[in-house]
């Protein structure tokens, strides 16, 4: 008979040393899972993805009648590359508190530079005290909002004067708009023109797209 038996003993530290390694593996993948949830922001469509550039319609605004007298427009056709940054938009989210990494934004720019938006300038050249533009911007919801509060988490502007407020959106598409001032005006008693071209233009354009 031997001295001693190492077969039990080595039974053992192999099963405890492969519980040891299923545990950790699944520390691992937890890990990992919710790490990935943190920077990867809300898809876009899957054609968009594999293309690499947006190539679905272009969103615009028109008036729903003749353009007022009181307004002259611009417009610009621009992508959310040239609006937004990542570093812009992590440095929005560090002055609202939303608390994102970096790491999230630069994933949300990669999926979004391409998406085009057009740009508005509203400006009321009646008697008014400035400012006398209002700006509204629209692009389409590529990354699938479904609410206000969700669009506002990536793209809140904290600070008065900004002209890319998250503003409303659809289904279809995302709408920012441009703040009327500080809220100080001239001591005159004449209507603050972004107010009026903002007025007018909530009540008398219609959303029109292009195919």
């Amino acid at each position: 008979m031997p001295k001693y038996s190492a077969k039990p003993h080595s039974s053992l530290t192999v099963m405890m040393t492969l519980i040891v390694f299923i545990l950790s593996v699944t520390f691992f993948l937890l890990t990992i899972t919710a790490v990935i949830d943190d920077v990867t922001p809300i898809s876009m469509t899957q054609t968009a993805q594999e293309q690499g550039a947006y190539a679905g319609p272009v969103v615009e605004l028109r008036f729903s009648s003749d353009e007022p007298d009181s307004l002259l427009t611009k417009v610009q056709s621009l992508t959310a590359g040239d609006v937004f940054t990542a570093d812009g938009l992590y440095a929005q989210s560090e002055e609202c508190g939303t608390n994102r990494r970096k790491a999230y934004y630069e994933d949300l720019m990669q999926e979004l530079r391409d998406v085009p938006m057009n740009r508005y300038n509203f400006m009321y050249t009646g008697a008014s005290q400035l400012p006398s533009d209002y700006i509204v911007s629209v692009m389409p919801n590529e990354a699938g909002y479904e609410s206000l509060e969700e669009f506002k988490l990536d793209f809140n502007l904290c600070f008065a004067g900004g002209d890319y407020y998250p503003t409303a959106l659809d289904v279809d598409y995302l709408y920012f708009a441009s703040s009327c001032g500080t809220g100080f005006g001239d001591g005159s008693t004449l209507p603050v023109g972004c107010a009026e071209a903002k007025r007018i233009v909530e009540t008398e354009t219609d959303i029109i797209v292009k195919k």
